[in-house]
């Protein structure tokens, strides 16, 4: 018997960018790549620099999500034109 399901896993380990346009995310829903945005990084009051995130709209929810690159594993950017 294993003990993954007991191992915290990021919030999302694997997005794909399909067309600079499109994300498929792990659980197999998709969503459209918003932009990206800086934000300052804090500790307690001190700065700790800057972390860039992925700004999205997930299909299906009303309010646009954001994803911390450093919780990602793998961006893929895949050229070619809009869908």
């Amino acid at each position: 018997m294993s003990n993954l399901r007991n191992v915290r896993q990021p919030a999302v380990s694997l997005v794909y960018i399909e067309n600079g346009s499109r994300l498929i995310l792990p659980s197999g829903q998709t969503a459209k790549f918003v932009r990206w945005r800086v934000r300052p990084v804090k500790r307690g009051d001190a700065a700790q620099g800057e972390e860039r995130v992925a700004v999205v709209r997930v299909d299906g929810l009303l309010e646009d999500t954001e994803f911390s690159v450093s919780f990602m594993r793998a961006v893929t950017v895949f050229a070619g034109p809009e869908v």
